[in-house]
């Protein structure tokens, strides 16, 4: 259904609303046909989770309910079709503020990232960074409103308001430098482990700091990936979760 003008002008001017120059979709609407038009392909069971992370309302405070969420389980069960609905959608809501900039507080001129982390790069360009760029490359909303930068092969960035998806491993290095306000860390329990250092669990921490450090409680990370060990990082981690208040965990 076609938004209708006089109601998105109302919402704009309602106490609260002023740094947004559109009202972003509601996570129902976003996947619809204006915006990624997926709905259809999507499993109730899929539909339900996001809709458990992203809330049925717009937050005009923040992009997500929560500030972390895990999924895990095995093969095929749609965790990575959860994230690349998921990342897309925060940066739909960043692109639909006036000045992104601005409004979280950074200087002019300054990049907002996601960031989406595998054990490899090469792995990280290849799974979930490629179905989140089909889901904006076949999104309505991107292509004729927001279309990325082409000729960045490996990066979709969107320069009408500095906002960058970014694909990387889990080295420290590939995180500096960026303010990084949501995320995706995938294949939690296949990261090189070594007697000095959880490659996952160094991932994890640096980019959940650059969030909070920067953000506060307003960005986002999603962990994904089975469990394969009773003591890995994604065991440990979905234990932590399921204790904070502003995690979940499935």
């Amino acid at each position: 259904m076609a938004r209708n003008v006089s109601d998105e002008i109302k919402w704009l001017l309602e106490p609260g609303h002023e740094a947004f120059e559109q009202r972003p979709a509601t996570f129902r609407e976003f996947i619809g046909p204006e915006y990624l038009n997926i709905e259809k392909y999507l499993r109730k069971r899929i539909l339900h989770e996001l809709e458990v992370i992203l809330g049925d309302q717009i937050d005009v405070n923040r992009i997500a309910r929560y500030s972390e969420a895990l999924i895990t389980g095995g093969i095929g069960i749609g965790k990575t079709t959860i994230a690349s609905v998921l990342l897309p959608y925060m940066v739909h809501w960043v692109l639909c503020l006036k000045d992104p900039q601005d409004y979280f507080g950074l200087l002019p001129g300054s990049r907002i990232a996601f960031m989406q982390m595998s054990t490899s790069e090469q792995q990280a360009k290849e799974v979930v960074f490629g179905d989140l760029k089909a889901r904006i490359e076949h999104s309505p909303w991107f292509r004729n409103q927001y279309p990325y930068d082409k000729s960045f092969k490996n990066q979709l960035r969107f320069p009408q308001k500095d906002i960058w998806i970014l694909p990387g491993d889990s080295r420290e290095t590939t995180f500096e430098g960026y303010n990084i306000l949501g995320g995706v860390l995938d294949e939690g329990d296949s990261h090189l482990v070594t007697a000095k250092r959880d490659y996952a669990e160094q991932g994890y921490t640096t980019i959940s700091s650059r969030i909070t450090s920067r953000f506060q409680n307003r960005g986002f990370l999603l962990i994904i990936g089975q469990r394969k060990s009773s003591n890995g990082f994604m065991e440990r981690m979905y234990r932590k979760f399921l204790a904070r208040p502003d995690a979940y965990a499935v």
